[in-house]
């Protein structure tokens, strides 16, 4: 039985984002030690939100076959149980190469 995910206001400001990002790069100082900086397109979390009955998206680290790490999406039901037999997402861009420009976020 799984546990419905309970009210949480998920924001952050720039500045604890950027502190945060910050601790994980000095701890893996290494990029190829991080686990990958990924984007999707918003349509990948329209098909996963717009299922009947998803509230919510968990994130699953995964491995492709040649050893990159990657992300997996599912959608999470009122149950807080994975929405399995939904839509699935992977296949994220990775940075690099498809990065932003500079920010507090990217540097270092």
């Amino acid at each position: 039985m799984g546990k419905p995910l309970p009210p949480r206001d998920h924001k952050i400001s720039k500045d604890e984002a950027k502190a945060k990002t910050k601790k994980y790069k000095e701890k893996k100082p290494k990029k190829e030690d991080r686990f990958p900086t990924v984007a999707y397109h918003a349509e990948a979390y329209r098909r996963i939100l717009d299922q009947p009955g998803c509230v919510g998206i968990r994130t699953y680290p995964g491995e492709d076959e040649d050893g990159t790490l990657t992300t997996i999406l599912v959608g999470v039901d009122a149950d807080g149980n994975d929405m399995v037999e939904g839509a699935l997402m992977q296949n994220p861009f990775f940075c690099p190469p498809e990065c932003s420009d500079g920010n507090e976020l990217n540097q270092g």
